[in-house]
């Protein structure tokens, strides 16, 4: 993400349905993207702002987690952290 590159909400590509929202990224700083998943709910923040919300039944089991960014994307993650939200034993 670096600019305005997110893709628009509800926009297709080939046969799958992305989501996004046009968003300012400050570039040659370091970004805090947050995603909340619950259930087949998921929540986007940058920053601390809340983007967007979405339902998605793509995703319906607990599992893997997967980083991605364009090609032409100089792109850098530190400080991944990833924690289970089900708070029963």
């Amino acid at each position: 993400m670096f600019g305005r590159e997110m893709v628009a909400p509800g926009q297709t590509f080939g046969r799958r349905l992305r989501y996004g929202v046009y968003a300012d990224v400050p570039h040659q700083k370091w970004n805090n993207l947050r995603v909340i998943m619950k259930g087949n709910r998921i929540e986007i923040l940058l920053n601390d702002t809340k983007l967007f919300e979405v339902e998605a039944n793509t995703f319906s089991e607990a599992g893997k987690v997967g980083m991605w960014t364009k090609a032409d994307a100089v792109t850098l993650f530190d400080d991944l952290r990833i924690q289970s939200l089900d708070r029963t034993p």
